[in-house]
Order: structure tokens, then sequence, then C-alpha cells
């Protein structure tokens, strides 16, 4: 029983830091792309506003529950860049 119970913690474990290693690439991806967007000029920023938004429009048109969670996700990421690229 200790040995199962020991096993499934250290499994526990991994999967924590597994999640702590894929949160700071997420972070650290989205920190690199608020960088490179915020040097865009007004122009290129909105040619590539109506082009996500074009992938996003096709995106949800293909449908698909995890589809339309990775569209959600994609659209707060968005809005989040956008809060910080655009209030520059």
């Amino acid at each position: 029983m200790n040995n199962i119970l020991s096993h499934l913690l250290m499994k526990l474990a991994e999967k924590e830091v597994g999640e702590k290693e894929l949160n700071a690439k997420i972070d650290s991806l989205e920190i690199l792309i608020s960088a490179i967007v915020s040097t865009l000029d007004e122009g290129k920023l909105n040619e590539l506003n109506k082009k996500i938004e074009s992938v996003v429009a096709d995106a949800s048109l293909r449908g698909g529950e995890c589809n339309g969670l990775a569209v959600e996700l994609l659209a707060e990421n968005l809005n989040r860049i956008e809060t910080v690229s655009f209030g520059k």
C-alpha cells in the first residue's frame, strides 16, 4: 500500500513540475510575442489583427469542442497582447 501511495505521489509531483515548465514556456512566448507586436506600426498591427481574426473564424467553422476551447483561449491571449501592445 505504501509503495502504491509513494508511486502516486511521485507521479503527481512529476506532473506538477511538467505543468510549471509548460506555464513558464507559455509566459515566455507571451512576452516574446508582445515584444514583437509592440514594434509594429499601426498599419501592420491592423493587418495582423485582420489575419488573426480570419484564422480564428476559419477555426471556429471547423468546430469541435477542443477546437472551441483553443479559439477561446486564443481570443483571451490576443486581448491581453493587444492591451499591452496598443497601449504603447
